[in-house]
Order: C-alpha cells, then sequence, then structure tokens
C-alpha cells in the first residue's frame, strides 16, 4: 500500500498463478458485492454493479445486456446458420440504426411467426409469407377511370384521355387533375390502359401512352366496317421510368367521335415492378 492505493505485484519471471482447491474464486467488494466468479470446473461469471453480464459456460458465453461494439465476425465453421435471434415478444429480429441522421434511419428485419418482415422509416414495406409470397404493401400502384360521362374526340386530333375516378392509387402517385402517373423512384413500371370508342365511320383508332409529353409506345387498331362503330382499344408495356417521368393515356381517331361513358370500358393502371 502506498498511502492510496494497494497492489498485489510479482517482481519474479514466469507465470502468476492463483490456485484454489475450492469450490470458487471470487473477487468481491468489501461488503460481499460480486464483481468476478470463477467457479471451479464451471463457469466464469463477471458482474457490473452486482449484476451478472457476462457467463461462460460448456458451448460458449451468455450476455445479459446489450453489446456494443466496432465491429463483429461470426465464424460458424460447418454451422449454416451460426446467428440464431429468440424473443419471448411476438417480433424477434434484429434493428439497424444510423446514429448520424434521424430516428427515423432504422431498417429492421424481424420474424413473425414463421413469416420475415422487414421495416424501413417506423413501417413494414416487405413481408415474405411461409409459402414464399412476397407483399410489399407501400409499392406505388394506382387504377383510375371515367366518371361516366363521355368525352368527345376530335378527327385526326391526339387527345389526353381524362381519368376523373382514382380507385387505387397507393403512393399517390396519380393525379386525377391532370391525369397523369409521377414515378417516385427509377425502375420498371407496367401500364396498362383500355377504352370503347364510339366514332362516326370506321377508321384508325391509336391509344397511346406519353412520356414526359412525347409518344412512348402505340396501340393501333384499325376497323375494316363501314359504318360507324363501338370499338374497343388497349394498351399494355412496360418501361424504365427516371425518378419524376410522368406518364399519360392519349388517344387518336380518324373519325369524330367519343369515349363510351362507362367506367367499366374506361381505365389506366400501372404499377412499380422493380
Amino acid at each position: 500500500h502506498d498511502g492510496s492505493n494497494s497492489y498485489v505485484e510479482d517482481a519474479g519471471t514466469g507465470t502468476l498463478n492463483i490456485q484454489s482447491n475450492g469450490t470458487q474464486i471470487n473477487l468481491q467488494k468489501t461488503d460481499g458485492t460480486k464483481m468476478i466468479e470463477a467457479i471451479n470446473n464451471g463457469n466464469v461469471v463477471l458482474y457490473s454493479n452486482g449484476v451478472a453480464r457476462i457467463r461462460t459456460n460448456g458451448t460458449g458465453v451468455d450476455v445479459t445486456g446489450t453489446v456494443t461494439a466496432d465491429g463483429l465476425t461470426v465464424d460458424g465453421g460447418g454451422t449454416n446458420f451460426p446467428i440464431t435471434v429468440t424473443s419471448t415478444d411476438q417480433y424477434a429480429g434484429i434493428t439497424f440504426v444510423d446514429n448520424t441522421t434521424t430516428s427515423s434511419a432504422v431498417v429492421a428485419i424481424y420474424a413473425d411467426g414463421d413469416e420475415l418482415g422487414l421495416e424501413a422509416g417506423n413501417a413494414e414495406r416487405l413481408r415474405i409469407d411461409s409459402s414464399g409470397r412476397v407483399t410489399m404493401p407501400y409499392q406505388p400502384a394506382f387504377r383510375a377511370t371515367g366518371d361516366n360521362v363521355s368525352q368527345s374526340l376530335t378527327a385526326s386530333t391526339s387527345t389526353k384521355v381524362s381519368f376523373d375516378v382514382v380507385e387505387t392509387n397507393i403512393g399517390s402517385c396519380f393525379n386525377t387533375t391532370n391525369s397523369r402517373f409521377t414515378a417516385p423512384v427509377a425502375g420498371f413500371y407496367q401500364f396498362n390502359s383500355s377504352l370503347l370508342i364510339s366514332q362516326a365511320g370506321s377508321d384508325r383508332m391509336d391509344l397511346m401512352f406519353y412520356k414526359n409529353g412525347s409518344v412512348w409506345v402505340t396501340t393501333e387498331f384499325k376497323d375494316t366496317g363501314s359504318s360507324s362503330t363501338n370499338a374497343s382499344v388497349s394498351n399494355g408495356m412496360s418501361g424504365y421510368l427516371s425518378a419524376n417521368d410522368y406518364v399519360e393515356a392519349w388517344v387518336r381517331i380518324d373519325a369524330s367521335g367519343s369515349i363510351y361513358a362507362e367506367s367499366k370500358f374506361w381505365n389506366f393502371s400501372g404499377h412499380l415492378v422493380g
């Protein structure tokens, strides 16, 4: 003891051994609070403020509490699943947090029974069920129709089709004011549209998808009859969009006419494929 601290010092060569034939060796505070407990032929336990936090056992180490580490490397050897996460709550999972941003920068992967979920931005974004079916409840998708009021079409003139009623609009990417879908993210999208058109003659009809104000793809229908007719024309396609690209449905007929005023014959739909 140097007046401030006490020391156990071995100034010789070789190893300093602390040996006991008893049941265990304990390092304690003067009031008996445990700090280290080494059990003969058994566990070694490290305590924090009297609470066991790290305990070795015959198969490895048990930790009570939260582990904070600069890195983690797991070598499972011949084990296919070296990491197991269990919980007595509904979910068992792993959370990833980016501390350099806000608390919303959290991604979690978890098991819910026999289903797997992925959460981002404090909401579940993807789920895989036990049959392998994948659902993404926030995947952008829409379906819009006419409002049962016919839309007039001028002969030999391209006209943007109005879709005033939205049945589905996940992500709020379709705007009924301008009948336009705007891509929220870059990716491949699928679009479909069909119209029933009445025209004063049997001539050509084109149903087109416009991308950013220009023709993207066209479907042509040619009626070989000789009188006014009702004819259905449809278009479907998939293609790549950059974020903020927009898509509209346009129609062109050779004779004057109108879109048939019934919503089941008048629709436009699309969704993000991936």
